[in-house]
């Protein structure tokens, strides 16, 4: 330890990762009830990883003589597994090192908690809305029933981004106060400085440059379906999320979703209300269709609450955490569902969409992590010196990717939702 006229960046390091480290990761790996139910490694040491996928197999079988094998017939492919860069980033005062230093040449440890703290939680935060997503960093598409937006981007003017003809389909998770954002293929930041929720009066005060919010404004026109708010730096540079199970077009992870066998079971209920029959169908069909039954279902708080009063009787189930480390320390309570093959607990999630539930296998997703995945202490410290101010910066983070394999999942879309 350093004395206390000294202060040494290496002891504080090493105190701020011996005090927080595996306090932080089991944070990371447990934020909410799906992430802490999905697969999780850590030896994503390759620049690239590749898992086999049976498309059919090609075999032949029949009876009275010997059957033929359909050669041409087995069909395999590859996904192709690249790694995504996830960061969260956070700074401290040096004044609040200085200060807070004691006679055993730690700074407070409220700081060194605090800062460890929201690291981790924006981290946690930006992978549930990646787990829901689908890849594109997307936070917000418009709509062209939106009124048109005002402002001029400033502290005392900012850009009104209004979301009204939304009413019934924003997740409201994605967006906090001070949170930055960019608009279309912008690189120029945008600081969120106020959400509105408030029933037809949705919107977000954004301060900072955009041409595109700048001519909107000019031209007394919408935010509307070709113009998207994107998470800083992320458009298409997100890990893999659970939207892709929807697709019958394009590829994820270099196999083509025209493949049956790489498509998720999908149900369009048409504005018809959540019931018993609706999830019973999905978790069927996800059955017939993989052999394989979900573990989970997961609903929207506003779906979750339309499925509790056609639940109120059933029994509450306990779902335990994949760390089993963990098991008998941290347990979520969830609604029992009685399927054909055996309960499932439902449970919601705040990043899932209004009108979704989704029904999917947790042995079938997989986040993968190179290793070191956490503090980066490359320099010997976790804390580096700001080149333009008096702070120093912590990032938390690392190189992953959510591999999910479609065919185990599926997703009711279209739900009423008002």
């Amino acid at each position: 330890m350093a004395n206390a006229s000294n202060f040494n960046l290496t002891d504080i390091s090493d105190a701020f990762k011996e005090r927080f480290t595996g306090t932080m990761e089991k944070q990371y790996n447990n934020a909410n009830v799906v992430w802490a139910k999905i697969k999780k490694s850590n030896n994503f040491v390759s620049k690239k990883e590749y898992r086999s996928v049976g498309l059919s197999d090609g075999s032949g079988f029949g009876t009275g003589s010997l059957p033929s094998v359909s050669h041409d017939g087995a069909s395999y492919d590859q996904a192709e597994i690249t790694h995504k860069k996830v960061y969260s980033v956070v700074e401290i005062d040096r004044l609040a090192m200085k200060a807070g230093k004691n006679s055993e040449g730690v700074f407070d440890v409220s700081a060194l908690e605090h800062v460890a703290k929201r690291a981790v939680s924006a981290l946690s935060r930006n992978m549930s809305r990646i787990l829901f997503g689908n890849g594109d960093g997307k936070l917000y598409t418009g709509n062209a029933a939106n009124s048109a937006p005002t402002g001029a981007g400033t502290v005392a003017s900012p850009y009104v981004l209004k979301m009204n003809g939304d009413a019934t389909s924003m997740v409201w998770a994605k967006f906090e106060e001070g949170d930055l954002v960019n608009i279309n293929t912008e690189t120029t930041n945008l600081s969120i400085a106020v959400v509105s929720t408030v029933a037809g009066s949705e919107y977000l005060h954004l301060v900072g440059t955009s041409s595109r919010l700048a001519a909107l404004v000019t031209a007394a026109t919408a935010f509307t379906t070709t113009d998207i708010v994107y998470v800083q730096g992320s458009k298409d540079n997100d890990p893999s999320g659970l939207r892709l199970i929807q697709n019958t077009t394009g590829s994820s992870f270099g196999v083509a979703h025209t493949n049956r066998r790489w498509q998720g079971s999908l149900i369009a209920a048409a504005s018809a209300g959540v019931s018993e029959d609706l999830l019973n169908q999905l978790v069927l069909d996800i059955e017939e269709k993989s052999g394989k039954t979900p573990d989970m279902i997961v609903a929207s708080y506003f779906q979750f609450r339309k499925i509790k009063d056609f639940m109120s009787d059933h029994k509450r189930i306990e779902v335990m955490p994949r760390d089993s480390s963990l098991v008998g320390k941290l347990s979520f309570s969830a609604l029992q569902f009685m399927s054909a093959s055996g309960p499932i607990p439902i449970i919601a999630d705040r990043f899932v969409e209004k009108d979704y539930v989704y029904a999917i296998n947790s042995d079938h997703i997989e986040a993968m992590h190179a290793p070191d995945f956490g503090w980066f202490d490359e320099d010997g410290t976790v804390f580096l010196r700001r080149d333009t101010a008096d702070r120093y910066q912590a990032r938390y983070g690392g190189y992953m990717q959510i591999y999910i394999e479609p065919i185990f999942h599926g997703v009711i879309t279209g739900l009423a939702d008002s």
